[in-house]
């Protein structure tokens, strides 16, 4: 008997279903050629080439002054932080190897099942002073639990890695650490984001087999830094924020859990989930802690995540029921309920239900919205104000892309922008060639295969089933 796919509900209410695929039943805003990890690898990456201490949303900004505080380079130093020389705390030396490990956290479950995965390392409050913070090199990666195991697979490649070279130093593990991560930032996230197509026009050596880049020489049309690396403001401002229309409602984070308490007792809580057609997933922002992926503190143990939900690990792909990769939500200038209302910046506004499961729904922005809005296309269209960011039309102008007119501009459901994919993959890709330490500068021939730890396809999946030795 094969499982019956699964489909989405919210509040009881079946949403749009796509036609029938490969026995896989799909909701309409669902892309299926995306696994949903993706959208968290996207966020993963953004914290890693951007910091600014300051709000944009609390000043006027000159984007020519712009300070970012992190380098805008692809080198993982927001899971590096500033080294084992500067921050120990962060690291530890087992004795078995030269290189320094990182801490990692406790050990997380499926359910009450042993898993492979690891919380954060996390500041003991046993005096009482606040949430359970990650010792981490950048804390938006605690933000919600997802980015937040994520980094923590990264930890644990850099410590699987320094097992397989006992003998190295800490900057050799650091290095191929690095490597690895931008060769899939290049070949597997923006190959998923972008397409092949345009990762192979920007980079046209990729295309061909043992191809030399000084014999097809990157094509930059529009990325052209003078002197150093730089952000263009409508990379960081407008572009890349496309990962905010993929972000799904509700995820399920393993096959085990089928409600927020012990399923061999259930509870009120979770008969009304059920009823609701959650159970045993979660919505990626609720109004309380531990009723959504909220993050920047500890959460339940039994909340390990089965990455074979979020990419295609071992035929995972091809799956379907609770079994299946969860596909992320479509790129297009929509936004899902969720981002409405951030928790961050909202407050309650009604008296928190009985069953303890507030929602979105239950949720009020804050009433000085000046300060802090809580809607996410609010604060993107302030920020963009703040920043004299041009209009799509005028950089579609700028690209030699015909602009669409004033009015015929709308939201839409679905979107083909080569010239956004165009301002992604050249930034990125630009980074990388800026960068003489990176892969693409100091090992041209560099792969994967070379390097000997990752079995092809050289996917995140591969990276994740090498560093959680599955």
């Amino acid at each position: 008997m094969t499982s019956e796919p699964e489909r989405d509900t919210v509040e009881g209410i079946d949403l749009p279903k796509a036609p029938k695929e490969e026995g896989m039943i799909q909701d309409d805003e669902e892309n299926p050629g995306i696994p949903a990890g993706y959208t968290y690898l996207g966020q993963f990456i953004d914290h890693d080439i951007t910091f600014d201490r300051a709000s944009s949303l609390q000043k006027q900004n000159d984007v020519d002054g712009l300070v970012d505080y992190r380098t805008p380079r692809l080198v993982l130093d927001s899971l590096y932080g500033r080294g084992p020389e500067d921050q120990p705390y962060m690291y530890f030396n087992d004795g078995k190897s030269v290189a320094d490990k990182f801490r990692l956290g406790r050990d997380l479950k499926f359910n009450s099942i042993k898993s492979p995965t690891k919380d954060l390392p996390r500041f003991d409050d046993a005096f009482n002073v606040g949430a359970a913070r990650a010792l981490i090199g950048d804390k938006r990666n605690d933000e919600n639990v997802i980015v937040s195991q994520l980094h923590g697979v990264m930890l644990q490649f850099h410590n699987r890695l320094t097992d397989e070279m006992p003998k190295a130093s800490f900057e050799e593990v650091q290095r191929q650490v690095r490597w690895h991560y931008q060769w899939i930032v290049v070949n597997d996230f923006l190959v998923k984001i972008c397409g092949q197509a345009m990762v192979y026009t920007i980079l046209p050596h990729l295309a061909k087999k043992n191809g030399s880049i000084f014999d097809d020489k990157p094509k930059l049309n529009f990325y052209k830094p003078q002197q150093q690396a730089y952000m263009p403001i409508e990379f960081a401002a407008a572009a890349y924020r496309f990962g905010h229309s993929m972000v799904r409602p509700i995820y399920r984070l393993n096959k085990e859990l089928i409600g927020f308490k012990d399923p061999k007792s259930l509870t009120p809580i979770e008969t009304e989930e059920k009823k609701r057609g959650i159970a045993g997933r979660f919505f990626i922002f609720a109004g309380v802690q531990q009723r959504g992926l909220n993050g920047f503190d500890a959460f339940p143990t039994e909340w390990a995540i089965d990455w074979s939900l979020f990419f295609d690990i071992g035929g995972s792909g091809k799956k379907v029921g609770k079994e299946r990769v969860q596909p992320a939500y479509k790129i297009d200038p929509s936004l899902v309920n969720p981002l409405g209302f951030l928790p961050e910046f909202s407050q309650s506004a009604s008296p928190t239900p009985a069953s303890g499961a507030l929602t979105i729904d239950d949720l009020q922005a804050k009433e000085d919205v000046k300060l802090a809005p809580s809607n996410l296309a609010v604060r993107n269209l302030l920020r963009g104000m703040s920043m004299a960011l041009p209009s799509g039309q005028d950089v579609a102008r700028a690209m030699g892309v015909e602009p669409v007119d004033d009015k015929n501009l709308r939201i839409c459901k679905a979107i083909v922008d080569d010239w956004s994919g165009r301002i992604v993959a050249e930034t990125l890709i630009g980074l990388l060639l800026s960068d003489s330490y990176s892969n693409l500068r100091q090992a041209l021939h560099w792969h994967p295969k070379s390097a000997g730890f990752l079995k092809v396809p050289y996917d995140m999946g591969v990276l994740i089933k090498f560093a959680l030795n599955l």
